[in-house]
């Protein structure tokens, strides 16, 4: 690990905690997926890990928030937290107690009911109501200048609170954070000018800089087929990979998955009926269990057989495998027969671990990263915070970015109380001072 990384793994591990709360973050590639499982193997698991919705999940081994206390997926106004979070049973209150630390994951996403949900359901679960976390340490990783919540137009609003991110909680009238940046960039070892102009891009004295650096570089056309389209909208990545697949010759094939138990269809890696062809362009979304491995998340490939029950692929690099079914199982942390916290699989998806790769929506490629990749704004533009930051840091080199014009500043926004919480946590890692 990284000196970085090495700090904020022994201030997790630091028993005597001068805040309630540790926040672990940094810039795209800096290692913060490591921490986590880094912090779970040196608590022998002692740890429930989790995130604020399925497919960061995942990703890291753990549960949504929502599951883990026991909520539904509909923003909980604050003066109906009483009612709607619940006392758990007696299985799940005695996993809370086991636990040394809460991880949460992707906490950019994080939206401010939740964290006083999470809060409140650790208060009366415990035995603490007066004690933010009911006196639980808990960890929140993430990039923060990373796309924020997503607030529901047509479900309940969020005007009991300041603002919707998990910074405007109410827990933090009480409770402290301690800020741990990461700085060190593993996933640009291969352009670090780059990974310097994506790091100038976070602040306003250096951004316009930065703009110009990466201007100059990457190219500025419409894409010429060989990258992967990161697409403001669903709209426009959905029709891009569609009318790819259908332009290709016949026959399709598609393949059918299977479910066990409650998982739902937002947190699939894949979809539930993948149709593709030979010749078809995909991603496989799933890490290689075996050693060595032959396919990581994020692999780009082409189809080049297709069985009744598997899928020859050739990767990037030339090399051809075969995938099968593969089986993403949803976690959930419990206590076994020795007194362990573990995370158990409660339900399982099994598909081919592949997507259609001509195109991704900016959300759907966040924690992946290409070699080439092509940014298409949509008609509105980058109309979410950080959503050209986001899109822009998934190809590895400057020389491998496209965009159809060039950036300027009022592409790289981010909502004014992020980059005031980002200051205050810069100038005072203990927050609020």
């Amino acid at each position: 690990m990284s000196p970085d990384q090495q700090a904020a793994l022994s201030a997790v591990l630091e028993p005597n905690w001068d805040t309630e709360c540790i926040l672990i973050y940094g810039s795209a590639g800096t290692g913060k997926s490591t921490i986590i499982h880094k912090i779970v193997e040196a608590l022998n698991g002692q740890a429930i890990v989790a995130a604020p919705f399925g497919i960061a999940a995942l990703n890291v081994g753990g549960t949504t928030i929502n599951r883990l206390i026991g909520i539904g997926p509909f923003a909980i106004p604050y003066d109906q937290m009483a009612h709607l979070v619940h006392m758990l049973d007696e299985d799940r209150r005695e996993v809370m107690r086991e636990a040394k630390v809460v991880i949460i994951d992707e906490v950019s996403t994080l939206r401010v009911d939740l964290m006083d949900a999470l809060d409140y359901s650790l208060r009366i679960n415990l035995g603490a109501p007066d004690v933010p976390f009911g006196g639980k340490k808990v960890v929140l990783v993430g990039d923060l200048m990373q796309l924020d919540p997503v607030v529901a137009q047509d479900g309940p609003q969020l005007t009991a609170w300041d603002g919707h991110m998990f910074f405007h909680g109410k827990v933090w009238q009480q409770a402290r954070l301690r800020a741990i940046k990461l700085t060190q960039a593993h996933a640009f070892e291969k352009d670090p000018e780059f990974a310097e102009a994506l790091q100038q891009l976070r602040s306003v004295e250096t951004r316009l800089a930065a703009i110009n650096w990466i201007n100059q570089r990457m190219i500025v056309a419409h894409n010429d087929g060989g990258r992967v389209v990161i697409a403001t909208t669903n709209a426009d990545a959905n029709g891009i990979n569609e009318q790819r697949l259908a332009a290709l010759p016949p026959p399709p094939h598609t393949y059918h998955g299977e479910t066990d138990g409650d998982f739902l269809a937002g947190d699939m890696r894949t979809s539930m009926h993948l149709t593709l062809k030979i010749g078809a362009r995909v991603v496989v979304v799933a890490n290689d269990r075996e050693r060595p491995p032959q396919f990581a998340n994020g692999t780009l490939a082409e189809v080049r057989h297709m069985g009744d029950d598997s899928v020859e692929i050739e990767k990037d690099d030339g090399e051809s495998i075969v995938l099968h079914q593969y089986q993403w199982n949803r976690l959930e942390p419990k206590l076994n027969d020795a007194g362990q916290l573990v995370h158990e699989p409660v339900a399982w998806f099994r598909q081919i671990p592949l997507k259609l790769a001509w195109a991704f929506t900016v959300q759907r490629a966040q924690g992946l990263r290409f070699d080439a990749v092509h940014v298409l704004p949509g008609h509105n533009g980058f109309f979410a915070s950080g959503h050209a930051y986001v899109a822009i840091s998934r190809c590895r080199t400057i020389s491998g970015l496209s965009c159809i014009y060039p950036f300027n500043m009022a592409h790289f926004w981010w909502a004014p109380s992020l980059l005031r919480f980002l200051e205050e946590i810069e100038e005072n890692p203990i927050w609020p001072a």
